[in-house]
């Protein structure tokens, strides 16, 4: 019977682009997505926003609590994303969401590489209701 290989790093999602359509990872490996995650995610006072967006957020760390957000922070880095993938899975559903209502609506712009994004304000307040 073969060895059941485990994951040793953070498992990348694939979201579809709002321009084509197209499946593309997201992020290109787990130390940008952590980095972005750190950098974004869980910084002040960006992460409110995000608790706006993604209320599940709060089952993650304690967002009143920077001590503790570093500590998450360096449990992620030490373990190559993987005790940071809850996080992650929420935030690339998030933004694949995102990226669906962008395409629809036609709200988004891309060039050289670069990608912006916006899905409308009631799709956020309505996934937050139901949660």
């Amino acid at each position: 019977m073969a060895a059941v290989e485990r994951p040793t790093a953070l498992s990348l999602a694939k979201i579809a682009s709002p321009v084509d359509g197209q499946e593309r990872q997201f992020f290109t490996d787990w130390n940008a997505a952590c980095r972005h995650l750190k950098d974004h995610v869980l910084s002040s006072p960006e992460c409110e926003g995000w608790r706006t967006v993604m209320p599940e957020m709060d089952t993650v760390a304690d967002w009143d609590d920077w001590d503790a957000l570093q500590e998450y922070v360096g449990r992620a880095q030490a373990s190559q994303g993987m005790t940071a993938q809850g996080l992650y899975d929420l935030y690339a559903q998030t933004a694949s969401n995102d990226c669906r209502d962008a395409q629809q609506l036609k709200w988004y712009a891309a060039q050289e590489g670069v990608l912006v994004a916006l899905g409308p304000k009631q799709a956020h307040g309505r996934r937050r209701a139901a949660g």
